[in-house]
């Protein structure tokens, strides 16, 4: 990994739930509620090594594909709204 890791990122909680939509999510999120950094070292890693700036890397990327789905979604919901209403008028 070439960025810096910022450590704080490895203790429990330190990333956001995403919505549960497989058990691929209810595993991000009981890795995001017990840290990254634990995590890593239940399974043999440093607490702050490659695997682990790797890991937070990767829900990070969760995070946004979560947040840039809801924007849409609200997009979506804004503009069949705006044509609900143009209807009625």
């Amino acid at each position: 990994m070439s960025a810096v890791l910022d450590k704080s990122l490895l203790q429990p909680g330190a990333l956001p739930p995403v919505p549960v939509r497989t058990t691929g999510d209810r595993m991000d999120n009981a890795i995001r509620e017990h840290g990254i950094g634990n995590f890593c070292e239940w399974f043999g890693h440093q607490f702050d090594g490659e695997f682990a700036a790797f890991t937070v890397q990767t829900l990070q990327e969760r995070n946004d594909e979560a947040t840039q789905a809801a924007y849409f979604l609200a997009f979506c919901l804004g503009v069949a709204f705006a044509l609900v209403v143009g209807a009625i008028a």
